[in-house]
């Protein structure tokens, strides 16, 4: 089952989402909110970290950015018109 969290308070991040079967997590930024960058093969206790921290912004760049890939790598979805 797939999570979601929301960081209102994030001056970097806008949500988040993590599917503990598959280990993707995806991430949507304040810079480009329309746009999701896929994170893969992050364990479970990096999506827990950053969803508990102080500031997710600091989380991503410390635990995240580096470990798992650039921000540069966007996905974007076609809508279905």
């Amino acid at each position: 089952m797939v999570e979601s969290k929301h960081f209102p308070g994030s001056g970097m991040l806008v949500k988040g989402s993590y599917d503990p079967d598959t280990r993707l997590l995806r991430l949507w930024f304040t810079s480009a909110p329309d746009k999701v960058y896929d994170y893969p093969s992050v364990p479970a206790h990096i999506w827990f970290g950053l969803k508990s921290a102080g500031s997710a912004g600091t989380y991503y760049n410390e635990e995240i950015r580096h470990q798992y890939g650039e921000q540069s790598q966007p996905v974007v979805r076609s809508r279905r018109r």
